[in-house]
């Protein structure tokens, strides 16, 4: 995130707060999908068999299951919660 990401994010709020909601989870997303997808794309296309291998190993593979959890939790309270989300669900996806 980035002060910009928040500016836009805040213009786009006081429009429409549906779209709010959209612009903060679209916005990070692209840049993941977009720095991750980008070099490992031409990674995989430069490599003769097409296969990559990672070797998940200490902090890693922690940082790999936390998001994991989190998205899975995201994926699960946010539709039970009628779609909304407060601030206990932000200090747990927090800590």
């Amino acid at each position: 995130a980035s002060i910009g990401d928040l500016a836009a994010n805040l213009a786009v709020a006081r429009e429409s707060p549906v779209m709010a909601v959209s612009a903060c989870f679209a916005g990070p997303l692209f840049n993941i999908l977009f720095a991750f997808g980008l070099p490992l794309g031409i990674l995989t296309y430069q490599t003769p068999t097409w296969f990559i291998s990672f070797k998940l190993t200490g902090l890693l593979h922690w940082l790999v299951w936390s998001h994991i959890a989190a998205i899975v939790a995201m994926l699960v309270v946010v539709p039970l919660n009628h779609w909304r989300l407060g601030v206990r669900f932000a200090y747990v996806l927090l800590f």
